[in-house]
């Protein structure tokens, strides 16, 4: 396992900026584990409170605040204006036809293995039915 540390920053669409040095060196398929520390800004203070919440509440809670104006887009525009520009920039080094192979390999590799618990099963089921 590799481990990367960088400090990162959220997007106002609600992306994780990863650093292009990083993303380049983590191969297509690997599983990601993502470890976040937050740093809260100094003017957020958590309420105090004695009570415990059901989950119901808690989400009543969370819906009853009004969202931070950080977080809020105005609308502007037409919504097929906003598509045809997209926010962020294709990777120049992206590979469509190579990351396109890789997946075909991965859905393979699922469905071999998929395949081979189902004839596991069934020798199961009928190794029973003796």
């Amino acid at each position: 396992m590799i481990a990367f540390k960088f400090p990162t920053q959220i997007t106002t669409s609600g992306d994780l900026l990863i650093p292009l040095q990083y993303r380049q060196s983590i191969p297509a398929g690997s599983q990601l584990q993502v470890v976040l520390l937050v740093e809260l800004p100094t003017t957020h203070e958590p309420e105090a409170t004695n009570e415990t919440l059901s989950l119901k509440e808690y989400i009543a809670l969370l819906r009853s605040r009004p969202l931070p104006p950080s977080v809020i887009t105005p609308a502007s525009g037409l919504l097929g204006e906003h598509l045809a520009r997209p926010l962020h920039d294709a990777e120049p080094d992206f590979d469509e036809t190579a990351w396109n192979q890789q997946w075909d390999q991965i859905e393979a590799d699922m469905n071999a293995e998929e395949d081979a618990d189902e004839q596991i099963r069934l020798q199961a089921l009928f190794q029973d039915l003796k």
